[in-house]
């Protein structure tokens, strides 16, 4: 289809796009924005079901991409300043699209579960969020399971943290995070939570079975009744006078850690 020209911010499919800053309407209509040059081209590459892009006039011959999408879908080309009112950053690249949210079917096959899982509780930071979905793409996990109480994984801030990861893998929340994990345990999955009254992470016995990863709250790490469906809690060692780590810093490092341990078994 032609690129077509939208030269007002009053357009209709420009304030469609605006109106998705806000999470009431990202659940109302199941679309979010992805902001950035990599995001967008990562949406497009991935398949993803990418509604429409909004692209300011003069990046046109820089993204060679962009004229084989336009052939199947659609791309508007707007004035500088419209992509700034729909994007949720303060420096927007001049490129966002609207993409229909994924409904991965993370339970449907044993095969969909083939690897590592990483398991967040009430992670309430959409970057920290992006990050980790980053991270577990980067260390082969095959997806991300979410509490009801995480950040939803297609907020703006998510998507751009996790630097085209979101579409990689996928990224589930689900109603009660216990029963989930008691799920996993019958799949042949051994669970791990990263707690700082736990054992020693690097004095684990090495274990062959699949790994699920929990990892949690920014402020209070993992609830109670979450920890309690652990098969066993782990802690990383601080040997600096640092409190603690970030979550997503932590959970990279165990991660890579897991893969370590599979490589020599």
């Amino acid at each position: 289809m032609p690129i077509r020209p939208i030269t007002s911010a009053q357009n209709a499919t420009v304030k469609q796009a605006r109106a998705l800053k806000l999470k009431k309407e990202r659940q109302r209509t199941g679309l979010f924005v992805a902001e950035g040059i990599k995001t967008v081209e990562e949406a497009v590459k991935s398949g993803a079901q990418v509604e429409t892009i909004l692209l300011e006039e003069g990046l046109l011959q820089q993204l060679p991409w962009i004229e084989d999408y336009a052939k199947a879908g659609e791309v508007c080309l707007v004035p500088e300043g419209i992509v700034d009112g729909v994007s949720d950053t303060r420096s927007p690249q001049g490129i966002v699209a609207v993409v229909r949210r994924p409904e991965p079917a993370l339970w449907e096959s044993p095969e969909a579960l083939r690897g590592n899982l990483l398991v967040l509780d009430e992670v309430q930071d959409p970057g920290n969020l992006g990050t980790l979905i980053r991270t577990a793409d980067a260390a082969g996990c095959s997806g991300v399971l979410l509490s009801q109480g995480c950040v939803e994984p297609s907020h703006p801030k998510a998507v751009r943290a996790s630097m085209g990861s979101f579409f990689h893998l996928p990224a589930v929340q689900v109603e009660d995070l216990v029963q989930a994990l008691c799920r996993l345990k019958n799949q042949g999955y051994f669970v791990l939570a990263g707690d700082l009254l736990g054992s020693d992470f690097y004095a684990r016995p090495t274990n062959p079975a699949k790994k699920a990863l929990i990892v949690g709250n920014e402020a209070h790490g993992i609830r109670q009744e979450v920890l309690d469906a652990a098969d066993a809690r782990y802690k990383l060692p601080i040997l600096g006078r640092a409190e603690s780590l970030n979550a997503a810093m932590a959970a990279g490092i165990m991660l890579y850690d897991l893969v370590r341990e599979a490589r020599q078994i």
